[in-house]
């Protein structure tokens, strides 16, 4: 059995035989007196909690499988489906729709250009919202500026939009084209 001093920590081993629950004890490190108790050995109990534990997640990833379960998919064709090395291809599920940009007058006269748009969720899976990169470009397509937009969210769920909006001051006097795009 382990006695420990509750004051400075010190441990110290005794035979159950010779336990002294119910009489004093004193440390030799620091002097501190005490009364220890006997705590029943919760080696059990925690094996016990661990298994109940252990069958009530598997009780709920069960019942989430079967809820979200496609009927129409076989086992074999959902987990090729998630398998890492199938070809993907790189259309996003998630779609900007550009707003025309709004260009207002600020009070002391600064001229702010608003970027805004929709971000959509077309696809049938809940999806994060990666950053989008606005780039600023001139009448040759040239990339003239670009400047980081984060998501109003960090996650859509299925068939969800959100709308967005960046302030742009003030402007460079050659962009003539603004695109926003998802970033890689």
């Amino acid at each position: 059995m382990k006695l420990t001093c509750p004051f400075c920590r010190t441990e110290y081993s005794i035979n159950r035989q010779r336990s002294s629950s119910g009489h004093r004890v004193v440390c030799v490190c620091c002097g501190h007196v005490w009364v220890p108790s006997r705590k029943a050995s919760g080696g059990f109990l925690l094996w016990i909690a661990a298994v109940c534990l252990v069958l009530s997640a598997a009780v709920f990833i069960g019942a989430a499988v079967v809820k979200y379960w496609p009927a129409e998919r076989s086992a074999s064709q959902v987990f090729a489906s998630l398998s890492p090395l199938r070809n993907h291809t790189t259309r996003t599920p998630l779609a900007i729709e550009m707003a025309p940009v709004r260009i207002v007058s600020a009070e002391m006269g600064e001229t702010h250009w608003i970027v805004s748009g929709i971000i959509k969720n077309n696809s049938t899976k809940l999806h994060g919202i990666p950053d989008l990169i606005m780039s600023m470009r001139n009448n040759d397509g040239v990339v003239i500026a670009t400047q980081k937009i984060i998501p109003p969210t960090p996650v859509l769920d299925i068939g969800e939009s959100i709308g967005f909006e960046h302030q742009i001051t003030p402007p460079a006097s050659d962009v003539k084209q603004i695109r926003v795009e998802f970033s890689r």
